[in-house]
């Protein structure tokens, strides 16, 4: 069983197929599912927000992206995730995974909590582009919610959980010193 847990992500989905090319020019991601023989129908059906490579002059960074994009699906989607990995085409390509899969994670609201900030800027929209429209924005929507979360609590309390907002900004207000309250 893989757990997520908040704030951190060690990746242990035992992927072990080969890269068939340089890790360098493709993701092993992305050859791993291309790999299994799986249909985009059907890679739709099982992980319907799971990330598209794209292609551009910089291949070192179309991968770096396209890995970032994958670490987000997996962290937002982790329902999405566990059937592509029991998924019967990418078990049988798979060596280290023999058996299903699954794990513990936080589902739908509380997802954005798993993610890791690369710095203290608001996230922007045009910083998420995996090829999946859906999934950039989930993955802006989260990210902004993680960022007002960690670096402007009270605007989180009033965009996110306006029904606890007043109570939050009396907290604050009352005990400023408390670290909780100025993160």
């Amino acid at each position: 069983m893989l757990e997520f847990s908040k704030g951190s992500w060690i990746n242990t989905l035992s992927l072990s197929i080969t890269c068939l090319v340089s890790p360098s020019t493709q993701s092993c991601y992305w050859n791993w599912v291309q790999a299994s023989g799986i249909s985009r129908e059907e890679l739709q059906s099982v992980a319907a927000h799971f990330p598209l490579p794209k292609h551009s002059h910089d291949i070192q960074n179309d991968v770096k992206v396209y890995d970032d994009a994958v670490m987000d699906w997996m962290r937002l989607f982790p329902l999405e995730l566990r059937g592509l990995m029991n998924d019967p085409k990418l078990l049988a390509v798979n060596r280290g995974l023999t058996k299903g899969f699954d794990l513990v994670a936080p589902v739908g609201s509380d997802a954005f909590r798993s993610l890791i900030l690369a710095s203290s800027k608001k996230p922007e929209a045009i910083q998420f582009d995996s090829g999946n429209s859906e999934l950039d924005k989930v993955r802006f929507e989260m990210y902004t919610k993680a960022w007002y979360y960690n670096f402007d609590k009270l605007e989180f309390y009033r965009i996110y959980q306006p029904e606890q907002f007043e109570e939050y900004k009396q907290a604050v207000e009352t005990n400023p010193s408390k670290p909780d309250y100025n993160k």
